[in-house]
């Protein structure tokens, strides 16, 4: 009874969101022109505790010559039999300087670890490997950004939401890899504070490509500052500070380095769902994945892409894909812990170097990068080798 009056719920909120967005289209005034329904990555997905989630993005309408544009999405999760729903507003000068945003409304599943894996990889893992690297939670609320361009490397940001948090469960949804072992299980899903977040974010943003497929000398630097609670209202009140460093340099030909520095604190009333993660995939590569977690957190990749200068070298060419071969050799620094604020946590610690995890590694990839293998050493004086394998990933 209680899950068919919850889906009750959500039914009537979308027929409420597809109302208004019928009036709108119908009001003459706004020159409306529907246009073709799309789905995106994280629109048809797989993962541990929807199982296969169906849905798609509906573009309503343009306005000012495409500069303003409405959106609707909707999708099902057959294993968590959640509807999921959303509609919104965007506005974009469609220029190299000027202003943006956004307006939305939904109720989807959300998380946390974009950085460390996209949605379209992660599913292919939770599909063939059953490996699911994400966390979720389920979020309702409101979403509303304020974007200025200052120039085509520099912009400034704004960004406001107010979220109903809601923990969802792990489901043992089926994976290909069960016919090879039907021993495997996916993790736990954490559970998470069920309570509304209120948050103000305001960052800066530098970013030198001009084309991310052409990667020559370039630097990418963002910081935000976080604030949730107090004035703004909402269960939980925190401050926060982030900072993403990103310098891409060719060295000999076609070799390339590639630094990556990060700089996370949360303070106060922290819960899981804010919590800083450090291992395995995207963090630290030679250790287990989410073996480090705190409110707290610093972090250093180092990359060094050899692409073709080696393997050009050695007499291989009767392997399949030889010309898209490239060997890569990475090094990996973190740290985080938990505050003294950090309550209602228990462990409380002050920087110490030794508590500084380190590991090393070689890649190889395949197709500039988009199939790549790790194979990575932690430097912590405990044996083993991690092994890992990455499709699509963002470096």
């Amino acid at each position: 009874m209680k899950s068919q009056n919850r889906i009750f719920k959500h039914v009537t909120k979308l027929k409420l969101l597809l109302s208004c967005t019928i009036l709108l289209l119908l009001t003459d005034s706004l020159y409306s022109q529907p246009t073709s329904i799309l789905t995106s990555k994280k629109a048809i997905r797989y993962n541990r505790v929807e199982g296969l989630h169906l849905g798609t993005n509906i573009k309503l309408f343009e306005m000012n010559g495409g500069k303003i544009r409405t959106i609707a999405f909707g999708g099902y999760g057959f294993s968590s039999d959640e509807l999921t729903y959303g509609a919104g507003i965007n506005y974009n000068s469609k220029k190299a300087t000027g202003y943006a945003g956004s307006l939305n409304y939904s109720h989807d599943i959300s998380t946390n670890d974009e950085n460390v894996m996209g949605w379209l990889e992660n599913s292919t893992a939770a599909f063939f490997a059953k490996k699911d690297f994400l966390d979720y939670f389920l979020t309702t609320g409101a979403r509303a950004s304020i974007l200025y361009r200052i120039s085509r490397k520099h912009e400034i940001s704004t960004k406001f939401h107010s979220l109903e948090y809601e923990s969802v469960d792990s489901m043992d949804v089926w994976s290909f890899y069960e016919l090879i072992d039907s021993d495997r299980k996916y993790r736990k899903n954490p559970a998470i504070k069920e309570e509304r977040e209120t948050r103000v974010t305001i960052g800066y943003a530098f970013d030198s490509r001009i084309n991310q497929f052409m990667l020559t000398d370039d630097f990418i630097f963002n910081i935000s500052l976080e604030k949730a609670g107090g004035a703004f209202g909402g269960y939980f009140e925190y401050n926060g500070l982030n900072i993403n460093i990103k310098k891409y340099k060719r060295t000999f030909g076609p070799q390339m380095l590639i630094v990556r520095g990060f700089l996370g604190v949360r303070d106060r009333k922290v819960n899981e769902q804010f919590l800083y993660d450090l291992g395995g995939i995207g963090t630290l590569r030679g250790y287990g994945h989410k073996e480090f977690t705190g409110n707290r957190v610093g972090m250093v990749n180092v990359d060094y892409m050899f692409n073709r200068a080696i393997f050009k070298l050695l007499p291989l060419k009767f392997l399949p894909f030889y010309p898209t071969m490239g060997l890569i050799a990475f090094f990996d620094a973190g740290w985080t812990n938990l505050g003294a604020d950090s309550t209602p946590l228990s462990l409380s610690r002050s920087f110490n170097s030794s508590d500084i995890k380190t590991n090393i590694g070689v890649g190889y990839s395949l197709f500039r990068d988009m199939i790549r293998i790790n194979f990575a050493k932690r430097l912590d004086g405990e044996d083993g080798i991690k092994f890992t394998l990455r499709f699509f990933q963002r470096i």
